[in-house]
């Protein structure tokens, strides 16, 4: 694995309702200070995908691994092949918009219905292929 990477093949976490969804996690520390997390979609994912909860998923990981928001590199996989069209699974970088700071302590009751990381670093996630340019930026070899 590229930099000292660490993959965790079942991560799990809290989607939409509060229920479990699970994905796989590799998490790579870039030259620059930067790090990768690529999350991957499962197909036996029980939950919301890793796509409708991004800002929750990053801002959930970042609490979790120690990861500064301003350095999060965030790449989306869906990590089984398309039933429905016959578009390649592309790996996606994902970029957000910082969210201010909430002066607000959401009760327990209110959180355990609520996406980990809700409401987060993160709002209005934007996706597009990564392409070759993106993975040198990084120091990354193309997957």
């Amino acid at each position: 694995m590229d930099l000292d990477g660490r993959r965790i093949a079942r991560f799990e976490f809290r989607g939409f309702q509060g229920k479990l969804a699970i994905c796989q996690l590799e998490i790579l520390q870039l030259r620059d200070g930067r790090t990768a997390v690529i999350a991957t979609e499962r197909e036996d994912n029980p939950g919301t995908s890793v796509t409708n909860v991004a800002e929750h998923l990053a801002s959930h990981v970042c609490d979790r691994f120690g990861i500064e928001p301003e350095k999060l590199f965030w790449i989306e996989h869906c990590g089984y092949p398309a039933h429905v069209s016959n578009r390649e699974r592309t790996l996606d970088l994902v970029t957000f918009s910082r969210r201010n700071p909430e002066r607000i302590v959401w009760s327990e009751a209110v959180l355990r219905y609520k996406p980990d990381g809700w409401p987060g670093y993160f709002a209005d996630p934007a996706w597009r292929p990564m392409e070759e340019c993106d993975w040198m930026a990084i120091g990354l070899s193309p997957r």
